[in-house]
């Protein structure tokens, strides 16, 4: 087996025993990446790589509100803000803004970094526990 197909099949399996939190984490960040792209695509006048990257962040957000706990407390909180989130991505690929995207990214890196942290603190109750 080559070193490329090695990689592919490490990736996969990685992300099959991905925990629901760390599914989370891993669709922000390419989410992130997407509107990264877009932003890019924007600033260099390539309309169509801009809409397909702005799309693909899209489909990311709605594949997050399809995976929410709908059984949590926060699920509305999160459902509104992952809506609000697709409504600012329609905007901002209708309008070519790339103000628009930054609050966009702003919004997708706290996230992340919420979500981080609550895989750490999970992480850390799991070794606790195991402990005991």
């Amino acid at each position: 087996m080559d070193h490329v197909k090695a990689g592919a099949l490490y990736n996969n399996i990685k992300f099959i025993t991905l925990l629901p939190d760390e599914l989370v984490v891993l669709l922000i960040e390419e989410c992130i990446k997407a509107v990264e792209g877009g932003k890019t695509a924007l600033l260099a006048n390539d309309f169509i790589e801009k809409s397909n990257s702005l799309i693909k962040a899209q489909q990311i957000i709605l594949e997050l509100v399809v995976i929410i706990n709908k059984e949590h407390k926060r699920a509305n909180h999160f459902i509104n803000l992952y809506d609000y989130i697709n409504r600012k991505l329609i905007e901002a690929n209708l309008k070519n803004e790339e103000k628009i995207l930054e609050e966009i990214k702003e919004y997708l890196i706290e996230l992340e970094q919420a979500w981080k942290e609550a895989v750490k603190s999970r992480r850390i109750r799991e070794y606790n526990n195991n402990l005991i």
